[in-house]
């Protein structure tokens, strides 16, 4: 395989790994929202007032915990997926020259 061939592949990597990270970052996003949205209809529908005080404090861990998460993935693998990008990127046009 080439050289040139192998940078695209790596390049192709790149692309598909940041997309299923931000797939995946969109998904914790909405499931936290869902979370949130059952819980606001356990609390007009009249639920036990001692139940719904724990589902809250567990509603509100599983809302930081995601939101570290998706800060973590954002910070640390997106970032990374980006400078492998930029790197490919030059040397690929490197190759074309």
């Amino acid at each position: 395989m080439s050289s040139k061939q192998s940078l695209a592949n790596q390049m192709g990597w790149t692309i598909t790994t940041r997309d299923y990270l931000n797939n995946l970052n969109s998904e914790l996003r909405h499931i936290s929202n869902q979370y949130g949205n059952m819980l606001d209809m356990l609390r007009t529908g009249n639920y036990i007032e001692e139940e719904l005080q724990r589902i809250e404090r567990q509603q509100s861990e599983f809302y930081e915990s995601t939101k570290d998460l998706i800060q973590y993935i954002e910070q640390e693998h997106l970032k990374y997926i980006e400078r492998q990008a930029q790197v490919i990127r030059a040397d690929l046009a490197e190759l074309s020259k």
